[in-house]
């Protein structure tokens, strides 16, 4: 299996998020809210990604518009006409209410395929250059699913909107009240007959789940995912962009130079040149995945997926084995086009390389796309201080493990402190459970600050806890038990839902806990001093203590 990392301190997910929303564990969790697809899943799950996989951006906890039991089509929103006076105040010129309902009684559906991108799409390569002020290192930050509703341009057109571009010159969508978000997007976007912007209440065939923004949201294809304004509450045409604090001065792409500190900065960083709007070129490789063997000199498959912004369809997709030297041409480039000849959705690809040679001083897999525009990546990474749109050439280097040469992915090998490994290997070496008493020791759980914890096995090896009070100011408490297999396994909570480790060991002799969540703790030396934590231990209540039984699970927990 291959290996990847996810950089982010793992934190309790809100407790009214947990109330009435279920969550897929294979997602990567980021801070309380948000939720990465982890790279071997979205190559596994292909050209579609299942909502429940789909990634997660969003501020704060996910706002209920529906009640539980209420028909969602009754929701309601706005859409008013906004013009500033000479003071610079808004004035309505007129408004209009429109609920879910009508717009499927009054609209033609629409559906097609498109992708998402986060702003900050492969943040985490941006932090390992320098630190970034932007919210998560995302790995990808992607999706690519087939969205249902009606055109906006419609909805608009119905409205009666003043089609005077000195009065009309952007819409801003807004999201509830308790979410405050509103997203900006210029008219000329949302009114173009090829614009394919979309007010829609589906994903994959099914009704948006609440995370993606149930019941209704925007979907600006071609531009970054912050446009897409989830939990739609209203629509204003305006003669002014919006002021809304993220998007004058956050979803940026500033010059390397304009930096927190600066004059420039404090001058500028609310220009909105910088505003973030269309999507530019990027690719990244799948297959080979990081931390796989390399084979014997000769061909070798690589596959992976890129995307234009803009609509624009893409030229040509390149793949080098030797560094970017020399290239061959991926084909055929199948790209899902419109009708109109737009290209929204991504274009996954297979390659199968004519000779790669991993004995080679130059031994490096490259893959780069480029748009009918001529637009490309830049060779290496355009540091940013918001980390955002990162799109510098995708590279997977040879790494020497034990006793085994191993792929690894620029995640990994950016980063000075990982040390390669073969992956497969790693999860084929299972603890067995009556070395539960290794457990007790110092371990990392995470690259961030304060991420060492003590764990503890009682005397009778059946519960495990943390000295320290790490989550979210709760102790770890984990009951210990044999899986099928005699291998050691630990069940707890995180967050209010229930997860299991499993216990391994390297062939260099590490001790790993790797979470069906995605989490892997590594252990880094022998029991610490607790004396300290003591206190801590018997104030603090137990994370998962309370949340589920102490005892092995009678059903297998998803996997």
């Amino acid at each position: 299996m291959p290996f990847y990392f996810n950089p982010s301190e793992k934190s309790q997910q809100f407790p009214q998020d947990l109330a009435w929303i279920q969550r897929n564990l294979e997602l990567w969790q980021h801070g309380k809210m948000n939720f990465e697809t982890p790279p071997p899943v979205l190559d596994r799950e292909g050209f579609k990604t299942p909502q429940d996989l789909f990634f997660v951006r969003q501020h704060t906890e996910v706002p209920r518009l529906v009640p539980a039991g209420a028909n969602p089509d009754e929701h309601e929103f706005f859409i008013e006409q906004i013009i500033h006076d000479a003071t610079g105040q808004p004035q309505k010129q007129k408004k209009l209410s429109i609920t879910l309902g009508f717009l499927k009684e009054n609209f033609e559906k629409q559906t097609f395929v498109s992708m998402l991108s986060c702003s900050g799409q492969r943040r985490y390569e941006m932090n390992l250059v320098a630190k970034t002020g932007g919210a998560i290192s995302w790995h990808n930050s992607v999706g690519n699913g087939e969205w249902g509703g009606v055109w906006l341009r419609d909805v608009l057109v119905f409205f009666g909107v003043t089609m005077d571009h000195k009065v009309s010159k952007f819409v801003e969508f807004h999201g509830p009240s308790q979410e405050g978000y509103r997203s900006c997007i210029p008219f000329r976007k949302a009114i173009c007959p090829y614009g394919d912007c979309l007010i829609c209440w589906e994903l994959n065939g099914e009704p948006l789940q609440p995370d993606h923004g149930q019941p209704l949201r925007l979907l600006v294809p071609g531009y970054s995912a912050k446009c897409s304004c989830k939990w739609l509450t209203g629509i204003s045409v305006r003669d002014k962009d919006s002021d809304h604090g993220k998007h004058r001065a956050y979803y940026k792409l500033f010059p390397t130079s304009l930096k927190p500190g600066t004059a420039e900065y404090d001058k500028h960083h609310k220009d909105p040149e910088y505003t973030i709007g269309e999507l530019n070129v990027n690719s990244i490789i799948f297959e080979p995945h990081s931390c796989t063997a390399v084979a014997a000199p000769g061909p070798l498959k690589v596959t992976g997926y890129a995307h234009a912004g803009g609509g624009r369809s893409l030229a040509r997709i390149e793949i080098s084995g030797d560094g970017g030297k020399s290239w061959e041409q991926v084909r055929p480039l199948q790209q899902e086009l419109t009708d109109a000849g737009q290209l929204w959705s991504w274009v996954r690809f297979e390659h199968r390389l004519s000779h790669f040679n991993p004995d080679a001083a130059d031994a490096e897999l490259v893959v780069r796309a480029w748009d009918c525009a001529a637009n490309t990546q830049p060779e290496w990474p355009q540091w940013n201080y918001t980390g955002m749109l990162n799109n510098h050439l995708y590279r997977v280097r040879v790494a020497a493990a034990v006793g085994q040469r191993v792929f690894v992915h620029p995640t990994q090998w950016m980063d000075p402190m990982f040390k390669p490994f073969l992956a497969d290997k790693v999860a084929e070496m299972h603890v067995p459970y009556d070395r539960t008493q290794s457990i007790s020791g110092l371990w990392s759980i995470g690259r961030f600050e304060g991420s060492m914890i003590n764990l503890v096995a009682d005397e009778e090896a059946m519960v495990v806890e943390s000295c320290e009070a790490r989550f979210a100011g709760q102790r770890l408490q984990a009951a210990a038990f044999a899986g099928q297999d005699g291998e050691l396994q630990l069940s707890a909570a995180f967050g209010g839902l229930p997860v299991r480790g499993t216990a391994c060991e390297t062939v260099d002799g590490r001790l790993l806990l790797r979470w069906n969540n995605g989490m892997c703790w590594e252990k880094r030396g022998e029991l610490q001093d607790c004396s300290t934590a003591a206190s801590s231990r018997r104030s603090s209540p137990a994370l998962g203590s309370q949340a589920m039984p102490m005892q092995p699970p009678e059903a297998p927990l998803a996997q």
